[in-house]
């Protein structure tokens, strides 16, 4: 490799390094050979740098950039596309729905050779793209029409929106569904059945559902299960599912099959559940949401139709809550106090220690004067607390009021006697 010297010599470096690289991308059996391989005697491509054309080449000899026709000599107007691997194409596209090709519209001579799988693809990726059909497949009697199975949804929807593709200068329709579908006109739901065992005769499935008046659309057919992919495989799953006619009430979710208890599920079944769950709040029914009822209004409070809650005409509704709050409150009160409005049985008087009010010294008699002060406020604190309304009192039963009041007056009255036993006791001074 020759030295680099200047600036340009750098720039020319990398780029034929890189021209290199593209060279070993499109022909690999180049990267095993020597540096002095030359490409004086090769074929190439020419490729465009910039506003300079350069043959690519490992060596950096500056008479080896020589200026060429800027041209593909293979005929192709831009590099091969690779497709991605089969397992990242199916994690794009996931499952998508196939589309129907209708052949009958095509009119073949009895000489002509049949329409091909070949054929039918290659005229699709025309509408919708390379790399864009995954295949296709004869569908019905006398191949009326194919089914064509696009690689993404994308794909899918570009086939539709044109609506056609050219097969041998006629155009064949593209449909969504299929056009050979048992009664199109009806409405019809889809029915699984599961909780039944293999070897139980599908047709004793479809005679217990006629039997309870649904009209079936289709036999029962067995579910087979799916691999990773989303393929079908050749092991069943054990559920069943048939098509019904829509019913007017959604089918239960268990149903006796023989000797069996049969779960059936369809998607009415989930809207119906969902209906019944909303209450509207104008009508206070259930079924419908408060956006498309057009039914009067109705009180939450009192349940008469009308007026809403708060309303001055709803009078009785809001006597009955404060007649029902009084009597929550009264019961909260009883309860609270430990005791009950219907409890008649008499209770004992509160035990409450007795001061010893006979003094036999006048520094006693004023200590017990204290402690009775004291006490007699505290009483009169209590006696001017408002009594409830809910509480029945019995003149029968002692309370603590009555028996303090007894206690202040047997002690006004020993007060009184001690005084005048006091002065009847005092000696007559002399004169």
């Amino acid at each position: 490799m020759g030295q680099i010297k200047s600036e340009s010599d750098a720039v020319l470096y990398k780029r034929q390094s890189v021209l290199g690289k593209i060279s070993n991308f499109f022909w690999p059996g180049n990267r095993h050979k020597g540096r002095s391989s030359s490409f004086e005697n090769r074929t190439v491509p020419d490729f465009r740098v910039g506003h300079v054309t350069a043959t690519p080449g490992r060596n950096c000899r500056d008479d080896v950039f020589q200026t060429q026709s800027v041209t593909f000599q293979h005929g192709a107007t831009q590099p091969p596309s690779h497709p991605p691997p089969h397992e990242q194409r199916q994690e794009e596209s996931g499952r998508v729905e196939p589309v129907f090709v209708q052949t009958s519209d095509i009119a073949i001579n009895a000489e002509d050779a049949p329409l091909s799988c070949l054929e039918i693809c290659l005229a699709a990726e025309d509408v919708s793209g390379p790399i864009s059909i995954i295949g296709a497949q004869p569908q019905g009697r006398g191949n009326a029409f194919w089914r064509l199975y696009p690689q993404t949804v994308g794909a899918r929807l570009t086939l539709l929106q044109a609506g056609a593709i050219t097969l041998r200068g006629q155009e064949a329709s593209l449909l969504h569904k299929n056009p050979y579908v048992v009664r199109p006109d009806t409405a019809s739901t889809r029915v699984v059945v599961s909780n039944i065992p293999l070897s139980y005769d599908n047709e004793e499935i479809a005679k217990t559902l006629r039997s309870r008046g649904y009209k079936l659309t289709s036999r029962v057919i067995d579910e087979r299960a799916r691999n990773k992919d989303g393929k079908l495989t050749r092991f069943l799953t054990g559920r069943r599912f048939l098509y019904i006619e829509k019913p007017s009430t959604p089918l239960p979710r268990r149903m006796s099959v023989g000797l069996f208890q049969a779960e059936f599920y369809h998607r009415e079944q989930k809207e119906a559940s969902q209906t019944q769950r909303l209450t509207c709040s104008n009508c206070l029914e259930t079924g419908h949401h408060k956006s498309v009822c057009d039914k009067p209004v109705v009180c939450v409070q009192c349940k008469k139709p009308g007026h809403k809650r708060g309303d001055p005409a709803c009078n009785l509704g809001m006597d009955s809550e404060d007649e029902q709050s009084d009597e929550n409150s009264c019961v909260s009160d009883e309860q609270d106090r430990g005791t009950s409005p219907d409890s008649e049985e008499p209770t004992a008087p509160p035990s409450i220690v007795q001061h010893n009010t006979r003094s036999r010294s006048k520094s006693h008699s004023h200590k017990n004067n204290d402690e009775h002060k004291k006490q007699k406020k505290t009483d009169d604190t209590t006696n001017d607390k408002p009594t409830e309304m809910c509480e029945l009192s019995d003149s029968t039963q002692p309370t603590l009021e009555n028996w303090l009041k007894e206690q202040r007056q047997s002690y006004s009255k020993q007060k009184q006697g001690t005084k005048g036993s006091s002065k009847s006791r005092k000696k007559p001074t002399c004169t």
